[in-house]
């Protein structure tokens, strides 16, 4: 016998399992017909599309931040009359933040997609990526090597 979901309790079991294993439940419970899971399911998907929607407009926002830190660099490399507050260095910081605010809404576009499927994985991943950034900087200090690559520090899965 199905019975009548809230959007309270569906959201609730969304952020508590993950989306398809909520699903799951509800039809195995019997909560829930399998005809409407499979509206259910579409739905799940159709969010899903208007996040990576969200994350290739993001991705577009990056690469445009990305040229123009470029062609500061590029314009910086080119010998100057020395200023401790030359405008190179401001406009690089500048870009740099906006870079940063573009890369860090990428990422919240992807653990958000990531938790709707696996709330766990999703609140695990932004801890592992600290503590694996605290552990490259001390790599690097250690080293004495500012462009120390070390993909072993990172769970990519």
């Amino acid at each position: 016998m199905t019975r009548e979901i809230s959007k309270k309790e569906s959201t609730e079991a969304i952020l508590d399992n993950g989306a398809f294993a909520a699903l799951v439940d509800y039809v195995n419970k019997g909560d829930i017909s399998p005809q409407d899971a499979s509206v259910f399911l579409g739905a799940i998907f159709k969010y899903y599309l208007a996040k990576v929607r969200e994350a290739q407009s993001e991705v577009r926002r990056i690469e445009m931040a990305l040229q123009r830190v470029a062609h500061i660099c590029e314009s910086g490399m080119v010998p100057k009359p020395w200023q401790a507050a030359d405008p190179r260095v401001l406009q690089l910081a500048h870009e740099l933040t906006t870079l940063d605010g573009w890369v860090t809404s990428l990422n919240e576009t992807n653990l958000t997609m990531i938790g709707i499927g696996n709330p766990q994985r999703g609140k695990e991943k932004p801890y592992e990526l600290a503590k694996s950034m605290e552990a490259l900087w001390a790599k690097r200090r250690s080293e004495l090597h500012l462009g120390l690559h070390a993909p072993d520090l990172f769970k990519l899965a």
